[in-house]
């Protein structure tokens, strides 16, 4: 369900932010690094690659847009 909010996503903040998708399963390192409890997770980063913000299960498009901005991404 995920999917194609984040292509969206992707397309909105091209040349702004980084949007990117790692299935837990394909890409078991990258799961290990950021330890979801449960998928889907969202992990916000900052420019330097820290944890700003995490949410857990799904998101609608508005609510990550609202995060973004929170977060100072327009």
């Amino acid at each position: 369900m995920m999917g194609p909010i984040i292509a969206d996503l992707q397309k909105l903040y091209a040349g702004k932010m980084s949007v990117e998708v790692y299935n837990v399963h394909e890409y078991p390192d990258t799961g290990m690094r950021y330890q979801p409890r449960q998928l889907p997770s969202q992990v916000f980063l900052d420019a330097r690659g820290d944890e700003v913000f995490r949410h857990e299960g799904f998101s609608t498009k508005e609510d990550l847009i609202t995060k973004f901005n929170e977060v100072g991404v327009r």
